[in-house]
C-alpha cells in the first residue's frame, strides 16, 4: 500500500458513510456555489459564504475519487478523523483549496467537472481565512 493511502487497520478508521454524511451536513447548510465568488478582495459574509460552498464543493469532488482523497490525505497529513471533526471548519475548507491549487490539471478537472471558470478556486481561497494575497511592492 502506498504511502498515505487509508489503511483497513487504522487506528484513525472512520467509514466513508461517516466522511459522507459529514459533507452531506455541510453542504445542506451552504448556498449555491456560483455565487458571489467573482471579487477576490471583498470579504463580504456572502462572498465567505460562497467560498465556503465552493470548498465544500471541491472537498465533494475530492471525496469521489479514492486516489485523489488518498492524496489530499496525504499532502495535507489529513487522517480520516480529521476530515469526519474538522469539515465544518472555514480553515479546513481553506486547505481543501489550497491542495486543489497546487496542481493545474486538479484545478482544470474540478472547474470542468462543476462548470466552474478556472479562476474560481482562486478567488474563493481569497475570501476564506490565510487566503490573503500579499502585495511585496
Amino acid at each position: 500500500m502506498r504511502q498515505g493511502s487509508i489503511s483497513a487497520t487504522s487506528r484513525d478508521q472512520v467509514s466513508s458513510r461517516q466522511v459522507k454524511k459529514s459533507f452531506l451536513t455541510l453542504k445542506s447548510i451552504r448556498s449555491n456555489p456560483n455565487e458571489n465568488v467573482g471579487n477576490p478582495v471583498e470579504k463580504s459574509g456572502s462572498g465567505r459564504k460562497a467560498a465556503e460552498t465552493l470548498a465544500a464543493e471541491a472537498f465533494s469532488w475530492v471525496t469521489e475519487d479514492v486516489e485523489r482523497l488518498n492524496a489530499f490525505m496525504a499532502m495535507t497529513g489529513a487522517s480520516p478523523a480529521d476530515l469526519v471533526r474538522e469539515i465544518n471548519s472555514a480553515a479546513f475548507l481553506g486547505r481543501v483549496l489550497d491542495w486543489l491549487l497546487t496542481e493545474d490539471a486538479l484545478i482544470r478537472d474540478f472547474c470542468d467537472s462543476r462548470g466552474l471558470p478556472y479562476t474560481a478556486p482562486m478567488q474563493a481561497r481569497q475570501q476564506l481565512p490565510g487566503g490573503d494575497v500579499w502585495n511585496w511592492t
